[in-house]
């Protein structure tokens, strides 16, 4: 087993862990999207070091790019996976591009859950997009 470090918030570490990754593996066979943040309300609001509210940063920005970056490697493995975890919150979610930070949500229905709801939607739109894209190229996605 080969542990490599990976922080999800931070662009340089996935772009580090990415090239690292690629130095020692031809491969990937499967690729679990599956880390997640929840920030309570009286800790929010948080943000990552590009100022990106950090619900949707970790949960989805950071899964997002570290497949992007491997998606040369997981098509050119045979039979690779994708599998994006998500949560039934989803269904929560009131997901405003513009708002990321969701400074006009009712109050009374929680930011907290709100920003981790909008983060598991981007997760389940994520892999809908990635199974379009990829079920012809023999990649299994799936959510």
């Amino acid at each position: 087993m080969v542990f490599l470090q990976l922080e999800l918030e931070s662009r340089e570490s996935i772009q580090a862990f990415v090239s690292n990754f690629l130095s020692k593996f031809q491969r990937l066979d499967v690729l679990i999207n599956n880390a997640g943040v929840y920030f309570p309300p009286r800790q929010l609001p948080h943000v990552d070091d590009q100022g990106t509210e950090l619900h949707f940063s970790v949960n989805h920005l950071g899964h997002f790019l570290l497949t992007y970056m491997l998606t040369d490697t997981i098509i050119s493995t045979p039979n690779s996976r994708v599998l994006v975890v998500s949560s039934e919150l989803y269904k929560n979610a009131q997901l405003d591009l513009d708002d990321l930070f969701a400074t006009s949500a009712d109050p009374a229905r929680g930011a907290d859950r709100l920003l981790y709801s909008n983060s598991k939607l981007a997760n389940i739109l994520h892999a809908r997009e990635l199974h379009r894209r990829m079920k012809d190229r023999g990649v299994f996605v799936c959510a």
